[in-house]
């Protein structure tokens, strides 16, 4: 709950003291935005330079006060259109300033990508501390293909299980099966440039993408939305990456 120049304020104290490693989150498609407001926003964070950008479309969520306005019609949104252009908009100047977009929302410049992320991305082990946190944990023999774990959102049991030693999480770990994994391993590569390695799938699972997907991966690929190579690697196309969120469905069990 900040104003811009509280923002700016803190970004060019972070340069000041010499800080070289610097990451910016921006919302875009917000009330009354328009492309030339975006552009000044992203001029304004650019002269940071910063070595990481993070860009999301803004979501309206249920029950906010967001969503109460949005449906009394209250918020001027952009449209579907003007969103898209949007989004070519700041792949166009984050490449201009050096950014490669290597994940759908991310950009970075080489060597300054999320370490953090990628490992959600890349289904590492991550272990979550903190109200809410999730934890992903490895392969065991009561889990063969992991496992998640979430922690209480409630301050006051967070805080009294904290204070008397005992563990935050709530509630039974959720245990991932075979068609979970699978469905998560393509959704989520799939988020990165490189996409999904077919022989790496295939040495996890047993046999490749196409084995179990086949009929969503040529749907896909008919629809422009995924490219396929010869090895059986998939990976998003331009047209998918605006659309993504209807790729990853198709692979979810």
């Amino acid at each position: 709950a900040h104003r811009a120049e509280a923002a700016v304020a803190t970004l060019e104290a972070c340069r000041t003291a010499g800080f070289d490693n610097l990451s910016i989150d921006l919302i875009f498609a917000g009330p009354g935005q328009t492309e030339s407001t975006l552009d000044r926003d992203l001029t304004r964070a650019l002269d940071f330079a910063p070595e990481h950008l993070s860009t999301y479309e803004l979501t309206i969520e249920p029950e906010t006060p967001f969503a109460l306005a949005h449906s009394r019609g209250q918020l001027d949104l952009p449209s579907e259109d003007h969103s898209l252009t949007m989004m070519a908009q700041i792949e166009s100047r984050s490449r201009a300033a050096g950014l490669g977009r290597y994940e759908i929302s991310n950009y970075a410049r080489p060597g300054f990508e999320a370490v953090h992320n990628r490992r959600y991305w890349e289904r590492l082990p991550v272990f979550g501390i903190g109200m809410g946190a999730f934890s992903t944990l490895p392969p065991d023999s009561g889990a063969p293909w992991g496992r998640r774990r979430s922690n209480t959102r409630n301050l006051t049991t967070y805080l009294e299980h904290v204070e008397s030693g005992r563990s935050a999480a709530v509630g039974p770990d959720e245990v991932f099966d075979a068609p979970t994994a699978r469905g998560e391993a393509v959704f989520l590569a799939l988020r990165g440039a490189p996409g999904l390695d077919a022989a790496q799938f295939e040495n996890e699972f047993g046999r490749p993408p196409r084995e179990f997907f086949g009929a969503n991966i040529k749907k896909l690929v008919a629809l422009g939305l995924l490219e396929e190579s010869e090895t059986g690697s998939l990976r998003l196309t331009d047209r998918g990456r605006t659309l993504a969120d209807t790729v990853f469905a198709e692979f979810v069990a």
